[in-house]
C-alpha cells in the first residue's frame, strides 16, 4: 500500500513538473515581436547614440545649419549609400569622415553637400581638399560622389550626421 502511494506521489509529482515546464520556459523562448536594440560590442556606445546623445553640439550644429537632423535617417543613408568605401574613423577605400566639422569648420556642410552634388567640378576648380583626396584615395573607376540621387531632406540628414561626428 504504501509503495503504491509512494510510487502515486511520484507520478503526480512527475506530470506537475511536465505540465509546469512549458509554461515557465516557453515565454523566454518565444519570438520577441518589438525591435530590440542591438547591443554594442564591449559596452561601447554605438555611433548612432554618440551623435544623438551630445545634445549641446547637435544644437550648436542644428542652429548653425538652420535645420534638424534626424540621426537615425542620417545612420540609414550612410550605411546604405556610403558605408560600403567609408568608415567613421577608418580608412577603408575612401577616407573616414568623422572630424570633419572640425577640419573645415564652418564651410563643412556648403563644402560636403557642393561635393556630393558635383565633386569632378570640384577638382577642375583646384579645390584644395577634393584634390587631396583624389590624390591619396584615388577612386573607383566609374564612381564618383555626384551619381548620388539624394533628396534636400537626405542629404540634410546624412551630412547633419557625418558633421556630428566627431574624430577620435
Amino acid at each position: 500500500m504504501q509503495k503504491t502511494l509512494i510510487y502515486d506521489l511520484f507520478v503526480v509529482s512527475i506530470f506537475i513538473v511536465l505540465v509546469s515546464v512549458p509554461f515557465i520556459f516557453i515565454p523566454r523562448f518565444t519570438k520577441n515581436t518589438s525591435t530590440p536594440k542591438p547591443l554594442d560590442f564591449c559596452g561601447t556606445v554605438s555611433i548612432e547614440d554618440e551623435a544623438t546623445n551630445n545634445f549641446t553640439k547637435k544644437h550648436h550644429l542644428e542652429k548653425a545649419l538652420g535645420f534638424v537632423v534626424n540621426v537615425k535617417e542620417g545612420v540609414k543613408l550612410f550605411s546604405a549609400h556610403c558605408g560600403s568605401c567609408h568608415d567613421y574613423y577608418y580608412t577603408v577605400v575612401g577616407p573616414p569622415l568623422a572630424g570633419l566639422r572640425k577640419e573645415l569648420g564652418k564651410q563643412a556642410y556648403t563644402w560636403f553637400d557642393e561635393y556630393l552634388e558635383n565633386s569632378d567640378l570640384m577638382l577642375i576648380r583646384g579645390d584644395k581638399r577634393s584634390v587631396e583626396i583624389k590624390k591619396k584615395y584615388g577612386g573607383i573607376d566609374g564612381w564618383n560622389h555626384t551619381d548620388s540621387s539624394f533628396t534636400d531632406i537626405q542629404k540634410q540628414n546624412l551630412i547633419g550626421f557625418i558633421l556630428l561626428l566627431e574624430s577620435k
